[in-house]
């Protein structure tokens, strides 16, 4: 009897256990995932994208946690946890955005791994398995490439964009992002990062969700451009962008003859006259083209960037089917966005350009030390009055044995004493650093990049947060025997709130450092007050803070050099009085370019000024400052809206401040404008060819063989209808793999030059048209393959004319 009990008791256990798992499985959530990411599943390297997933779920209902390793570069990326839940039998769509995917971990297998479930949560929860796509691949375009994304009604409306050529432009891209099917537009500006351009055509806005509306804001803030046409019933359409707009567009309209729009088309003439409202201007806008009186289209500067308003629609008949139509939209575009170049420092990703120039100085924490002093003076009292007072009382009580152990004890109690002395700052708290380069935008707003590094003085998990106004990727970990894992989510993951983000670095190590970049928006903070003059080589005028912080080491930055000015406190104003080596201030140039900054580490000042020295160094990876000069100074403020969570730090910011402004300038008599006070533009109609300028120099370019124009813009401060010019020089130093032909605007033909110095006396006008450009066409032809190019070099002489 009880060996049949026990045998049907083994065999319960026997069957439960065979069960369970099968029972479990049977009771788990079955996932099903499809991705598409970017718009139309293409994407631009280094810029934000968004990322749609649909779910389907045959299983049990599910609750937790869905993370992305979303890896930006080599250097950059961390996790996205978005909290899901999913009940049985049901599918849902998400859609998130990232600040920018990259390929390097395509190169490991088409079974790499960078969507996880945690049911449960990610903190504690466990990964579950699911079926589908388990990786994030997008179609990724160079980072020159020009995006056009529209808004429209009607894909055919703006067919334009097609056949809109922009200089240096070798590819572009236009996306009707309102015909793609199964997707719905961003509630997060930073998924509108890739786009140039968005295009707004008599598309209803209103009715899309306040959170769309405003990430299309968003965008704006931050440096997008969005191009409006006219319609009828605008004001309605646009919703909360109505509060932004350029123009008040009134109820009638007017007809331009099209022979007088031949200067905002490429001097070509539209096939039909065109149809323009009668508009006025709004608060803070400034006309963008106009013609006698008429207002073609308007600008209102939103923080770094702008809406754009024409007076006429983009899509309408006839001029939407016009042939000339894309050179007045390419008049348009031109006005208010540099074309994308190359980036100078060869980096996909921006970001990975701070990683480089920023971080690895921003990184650097000193170190701790004793002073001499004390360590002599311990070393006296050890030797001089503890020995023997040791010695004397132990005599006293006949305990000299105990020397032993109290000698060595004393020793490590004194050395703990001096290492907890030296050390005290590391181990109080964390030591963060954060280091930015800000322009200062006309609305007063900051907007830039920054590097942010933390020095922990405990092993555990870290939390920075920050608004959703300030990006934030964490810098990848390198193991030296596995290399980089693509499962960032096991050192760094970000979780997205409706105002707010938060950053967590996981398992940081004792004395560990780690670091964090981002771009960052910080509305209505204060600006430079700048009235400044140039007469004589002389710089004379004011400079006010209207800053609520000091701002230090305030300098004029002239090409690559800085006029030291001062320090200034809030609402203080300087009296700037100093001569210049030239007769006007230049477009600004990388001040260090010729410096081993970062090289010296041995004290906390050195570290100091290599902070300093990168931040103006990379700022000009910015590319916001065209051809002006520039306001700069130090603020030692916490500006950055980054904080660590629920810890105290010692925190050392600096932030350099960059603002553009326009000198007035006063010409007499003669000067001379030598090559590296032009723009130099560079172009080519031949498609695929490699061009990039080397750093910090626009005269120097990498450049296949083939053919390039080359464009030499006369600063815009020289009042072109007074000169007189008297010579024309044009030095090209390399002969024997490139000749050149200049462009004679009277004679409407090139004209070869063959000398290596080539001067001209006479005429100089018929080569300098009325924008202040000279062109030439340059033919590389290599013997060897070598890339490298210096520009032949344009030098004007002239004198002013009253």
């Amino acid at each position: 009897m009880h060996i049949r009990k026990l045998a049907l008791f083994i065999s319960v256990v026997f069957i439960y256990f065979t069960l369970l798992p099968t029972v479990s499985a049977l009771a788990a959530p079955n996932l099903n995932v499809k991705v598409t990411t970017g718009f139309n599943g293409k994407a631009k390297y280094g810029e934000g994208l968004p990322i749609t997933l649909t779910v389907e779920n045959k299983g049990d209902a599910f609750s937790g946690d869905l993370v992305l390793d979303t890896v930006e570069s080599y250097n950059l990326g961390n996790a996205l946890s978005i909290p899901f839940e999913i009940a049985a039998g049901e599918t849902k769509t998400v859609q998130v955005a990232v600040s920018g995917l990259g390929e390097d971990y395509m190169y490991q297998g088409s079974n790499v791994q960078l969507i996880h479930f945690f049911e449960g949560g990610w903190e504690k929860g466990k990964s579950i398995d699911f079926k589908g796509t388990k990786n994030l691949r997008t179609n990724f375009y160079d980072p020159t490439t020009i995006f056009y994304l529209t808004l429209t009604n009607s894909a055919d409306r703006l067919k334009a964009l097609n056949q809109i050529k922009q200089p240096n432009q070798l590819n572009d891209e236009a996306i009707h992002v309102a015909q793609l099917s199964n997707f719905s537009l961003p509630t997060d500006a930073i998924a509108w990062e890739m786009a140039d351009y968005i295009i707004l055509d008599e598309f209803v806005l209103a009715d899309l969700a306040d959170t769309q509306q405003q990430a299309l804001i968003d965008y704006v803030k931050t440096g997008g451009y969005i191009l409006i046409g006219a319609s009828a019933n605008l004001t309605a359409e646009v919703g909360k962008l109505g509060d932004y707009l350029p123009l008040t567009l009134e109820g009638t309209t007017q007809t331009i003859a099209a022979d007088n729009m031949r200067a905002f088309t490429a001097n070509n003439t539209l096939s039909n006259d065109l149809i323009v409202h009668k508009s006025s201007l709004n608060d803070g806008a400034t006309p963008l083209f106009n013609l006698d009186g008429t207002i073609l289209a308007g600008k209102k500067q939103i923080g770094s960037g702008a809406i754009i308003q024409t007076t006429f629609s983009l899509g309408d008949d006839p001029l939407a089917k016009d042939p000339v139509y894309s050179d007045l939209m390419s008049t348009i575009l031109q006005a208010v966005k540099v074309q994308n170049m190359p980036n100078m420092y060869g980096y996909n990703n921006s970001k990975d350009q701070l990683v480089y120039e920023l971080g690895d100085t921003n990184s650097l924490f000193s170190s701790f030390k004793v002073s001499t002093p004390l360590m002599i003076g311990i070393v006296v009292v050890y030797m001089i009055i503890i020995v023997p007072l040791l010695y004397i009382v132990l005599k006293r009580k006949d305990k000299r044995e105990y020397a032993w152990g109290i000698i060595p004890l004393t020793a490590i109690i004194a050395s703990a004493a001096i290492f907890g002395y030296g050390a005290r700052d590391r181990i109080a708290r964390p030591q963060v650093q954060q280091s930015s380069f800000l322009h200062v935008n006309e609305d007063k707003s900051l907007q830039g990049y920054y590097a942010e590094s933390i020095l922990s003085n405990k092993s555990g998990d870290f939390t920075f947060e920050a608004p959703t106004t300030t990006t934030m990727v964490a810098k990848r970990n390198y193991n030296s025997f596995t290399g980089q894992s693509p499962n960032v989510y096991e050192n760094a993951i970000m979780e997205k709130h409706a105002t707010s983000s938060e950053l967590t670095f996981r398992d940081v190590g004792y004395w560990s450092v780690s670091s964090l970049f981002g771009e960052t928006q910080i509305p209505e903070v204060g600006n430079f007050e700048v009235d400044l003059r140039v007469e004589a080589s002389q710089l004379t005028g004011t400079i006010q803070n209207n800053f609520p912080f000091v701002v230090k080491e305030v300098s004029v930055w002239s090409g690559s050099k800085l006029i030291p000015l001062g320090d200034l406190k809030p609402g203080e104003k300087l009296e700037v009085n100093k001569k210049l080596s030239s007769v006007m201030l230049m477009p600004i140039s990388n001040p260090y370019a010729n410096r081993n900054f970062g090289m010296n580490s041995g004290t906390s000042i050195d570290l100091v000024e290599q902070r300093k020295q990168s931040m103006y160094s990379t700022s000009l990876m910015a590319d916001q400052y065209g051809n002006s000069p520039v306001i700069s100074g130090f603020a030692e403020d916490n500006i950055v809206p980054i904080t660590l969570k629920d810890k105290k730090v010692e925190m050392s910011a600096l932030h350099l401040l960059i603002q553009p402004f326009t000198a007035e300038t006063i010409f007499a008599g003669e000067f001379v404008l030598p090559a590296n006070m032009f723009t130099v533009n560079v172009s080519t109609n031949e498609y695929g060819k490699y061009m990039e300028p080397v750093m910090n120099n626009s005269l120097e370019w990498h450049l296949d063989d083939g053919e390039y124009n080359v464009y030499w813009k006369i600063p815009n401060t020289i009042p072109l209808d007074k000169v007189n010019w008297t010579q024309l020089q044009i030095a090209n130093t390399d002969r024997n793999s490139q000749s050149i032909e200049i462009w004679n605007i009277e004679t409407g033909s090139f004209e070869e030059i063959t000398e290596s110095r080539f001067t001209n006396t006479e005429n100089i006008q018929h080569y300098i048209n009325d924008e202040g450009e000279l062109y030439y066409k340059l033919q590389k032809k290599t013997v060897d393959g070598n890339a490298y190019t210096r520009l032949p070099e344009v030098r004007l002489k002239g004198e002013v004319t009253q």
